[in-house]
């Protein structure tokens, strides 16, 4: 194997998995990529180029990942320091837990899982008690919740009720849970700002167009303040949503074959 191919095989296993106890496997949010966004295509159909529309997008998950590292600072009783502009959404999240019934174990917080059964890794954000129920939560920033994010959370909890285990960042066994997830939700923090003349929202997201909600469209709105909220959705439709993302594996093992078999995946 020529250096080139090699080099091609390591940047496909860095950049679609991780490695498990010494053993490579594909991540949740690798596989279901495979799954059709028309949202997305329309986002790069309307950008000025595709090398605009990838900055923006940049943009755009780099202010997540700020968030989300805040979000499991606080989670595990660590101080943390924020950019002005995005302290609305540590408020939408502290709001969250005043308002929820929200036992957080900090050492279930950004964990990594496997299926030994169907072969994928992956990350959740947190496992607690979310009123009542022991539940894995992922947090998401974007504008909306939407349906494919039933397809990432079923597979967390598919395989942390396979086996239970718990693994850090490096791959190695962690601990294991004290019991099954009962069940999965979507935590979406966001921010936006209101008009005051009509109540639409303006939906704040660096690097993408502005988005406005509600409201009247021929109103010449007079936005306030950006201010933060919150969104909790439990998804129900678990077997319905495992079966789409086991689906998407097939589709997904199948577009990237030769790779999977270099590195030994499908042996």
């Amino acid at each position: 194997m020529d250096q080139y191919l090699k080099e091609k095989i390591e940047r496909f296993k860095r950049e679609k998995g991780h490695i498990i106890e010494n053993k490579w496997f594909p991540r949740v949010t690798s596989i279901i990529e495979v799954k059709a966004k028309p949202g997305l295509y329309k986002f790069y159909a309307e950008s000025v180029s595709f090398e605009e529309a990838n900055r923006k997008k940049g943009l755009a998950g780099s202010e997540g990942s700020k968030i989300h590292t805040a979000i499991e600072k606080i989670l595990v009783g660590e101080e943390i320091t924020i950019e002005k502009e995005l302290e609305p959404s540590i408020i939408a999240f502290k709001e969250f837990m005043k308002q929820n019934e929200i036992i957080a174990d900090k050492t279930y917080v950004e964990k990594r899982i496997l299926s030994n059964q169907f072969k994928y890794t992956g990350t959740f954000d947190f496992i607690g008690y979310v009123n009542g129920k022991f539940s894995v939560v992922d947090i998401k920033t974007s504008s909306s919740i939407y349906k494919d994010y039933g397809l990432q959370t079923s597979a967390y909890l598919y395989a942390l009720n396979e086996e239970g285990n718990l693994y850090d960042e490096g791959g190695r066994f962690f601990k294991k849970i004290p019991k099954e997830v009962e069940s999965r939700f979507i935590l979406l923090i966001r921010r936006k700002r209101i008009c005051q003349k009509c109540g639409g929202e303006y939906i704040v997201r660096a690097g993408r167009e502005p988005k406005i909600e509600n409201g009247d469209p021929n109103c010449e709105h007079q936005f306030g303040e950006i201010i933060g909220e919150f969104e909790l959705k439990e998804f129900s439709n678990q077997s319905s949503d495992f079966r789409a993302f086991l689906a998407c594996k097939d589709l997904w093992e199948w577009e990237n074959e030769f790779y999977l078999r270099q590195i030994g995946y499908l042996d």
